[in-house]
């Protein structure tokens, strides 16, 4: 009777307690399968094994030694329930098949748990999406691509926490539950809070995405941190180069004091408002810590979101940031008039200038010739829904770079990072034409039609280095 009694019991404390919904659930086949075999054995171990069960499940100080501690107690329940007797003289052969499935998951789910711990990913280090009910994100900044992420989580059942500083903003986005401003046209759904409070927002959080512009990750990551959990992981997508410091992003958070075990970066070809009604999209993501990188891609990874890992997180910066000054480009380009030809000519040399800076600085070769590389290069310089490439098109156009920047509504990073690729060039000793003509462009110093015809009239040369 009391199997039957410790089923009913555990199936409500899954829905009771979702924080360790995995382990409840483990739990709940387990007795299952135990109905299904009429297992008998002694009251009190029966008792004991349900009081250790309840204590590790939903204990506040629940981690992986009072779990592996549980799977003990199992196993070796297992092993008495399965014993030689059982095996040799049950009368029933399906049975004996059942009590030997008993016994080995309970086994593969011990050695699971070791391994867990060896891998550093139970719930106060590494966590992984099969946790997914206890996770709470918190996006600092309330823009398009932050946007677009947060309902991949959404979906997926965790609690998202929006935080930006402009109030009158993220009331249009609760009202509406959908970021009018930034991001129209894709609805929110789920359990989504909004936030000005910068502690409210994140002192539960345990996964936190800077979606912000890269010259003002600094001071939100300074602002954040404070409140931060030293368990939490972070991702920072901005796309940028500090300016006055030179620094990459991750360089900034390093500076600033960030666990850079615990910090990843994500690129690759992805527009917000594409990922935002599920086009299927691949990225990168990069972290110090391998498991940091799988964590935070098992959480956002769908069958339309495709995340590959890249420990070449060096590249997959350098890539992201001066691939917006070629968009910048680009789109001068298409708004002069010129066509398909010019444009592939100046994304192929952009390509190059890239890759020579991050060779130079110590990157590896691969990552520009993937997501990252090529593949955000393709999709920032060829389409509408780019900033940069609206914005270059404009100064394409006649209108004066600054006005440019400010029609554009959203921040513009190719426009601020010109500066900060044009002096990295210089610091490495790296040729970089193509960035210092935009550069020069975009702080009124030259026509776009002198810039094109310089880049043109440059001497020739052997198009590769042996």
């Amino acid at each position: 009777m009391l199997w039957y009694i410790t089923f009913v019991f555990i199936a409500v404390v899954i829905f009771a307690s979702p924080r360790h919904f995995e382990m409840h659930f483990s739990l709940l086949l387990q007795y299952t399968l135990h109905l299904c075999c009429n297992i008998r054995v002694s009251s009190r171990l029966q008792y004991a094994l349900l009081i250790a069960a309840v204590i590790c499940a939903s204990h506040p100080g629940f981690d992986i030694w009072l779990y592996c501690l549980l799977k003990i107690i199992l196993l070796l329940f297992a092993a008495l329930v399965t014993s030689v007797k059982t095996l040799y003289n049950s009368l029933s052969a399906v049975r004996v098949v059942c009590n030997l499935y008993v016994l080995n998951m309970y086994l593969i789910c011990t050695m699971s748990a070791v391994a867990d711990h060896q891998d550093g990913r139970h719930v106060k280090k590494h966590f992984t999406y099969r946790r997914k009910s206890m996770s709470t994100v918190t996006f600092v900044g309330a823009g398009s691509f932050g946007t677009a992420l947060s309902t991949i989580v959404a979906a997926k059942g965790c609690r998202v926490n929006i935080f930006d500083i402009d109030e009158a903003h993220l009331k249009r986005m609760e009202d509406a539950m959908e970021n009018v401003d930034y991001l129209p046209g894709v609805k929110l759904s789920g359990d989504y809070h909004f936030y000005t409070d910068n502690e409210a927002a994140l002192k539960d959080a345990d996964i936190i995405v800077f979606s912000i512009p890269a010259q003002h990750f600094r001071s939100a990551l300074k602002a954040a941190l404070p409140f931060i959990k030293k368990d939490a992981l972070a991702m920072n997508i901005a796309k940028g180069i500090e300016q006055k410091t030179l620094m990459r992003m991750s360089e900034v958070a390093e500076e600033v004091g960030f666990d850079m075990n615990r910090y990843a970066c994500i690129s690759g070809p992805s527009h917000a408002e594409e990922v935002g009604i599920g086009v299927p999209t691949a990225v990168s993501i990069s972290s110090r810590d391998p498991r940091t990188a799988r964590s935070l891609s098992d959480l956002f990874a769908t069958n339309r979101f495709r995340i590959y890992t890249n420990d070449d997180m060096l590249g997959m910066e350098l890539a992201g940031s001066v691939k917006n000054v070629m968009a910048v480009g680009s789109g001068i380009i298409d708004g002069m008039g010129f066509g398909d030809n010019t444009r592939a000519a100046m994304m192929t040399r952009g390509i190059a200038e890239m890759t020579r800076l991050g060779m130079a600085m110590g990157a590896k070769f691969e990552t520009f010739a993937g997501l990252s590389g090529v593949g955000d290069m393709i999709v920032t310089c060829t389409s509408m829904h780019s900033r940069n490439f609206r914005c270059g098109r404009l100064i394409g156009q006649g209108m004066d770079p600054e006005e440019a920047r400010k029609s554009i509504g959203m921040v513009v990073e190719g426009m601020f990072t010109a500066e900060a690729a044009y002096e990295l060039s210089k610091k490495a000793g790296v040729e970089m034409p193509i960035t210092e003509a935009i550069y020069n462009v975009i702080r009124g110093e030259m026509k776009v039609e002198d810039a094109l015809e310089t880049l043109m009239g440059r001497p020739r040369k052997q198009e590769y280095k042996k």
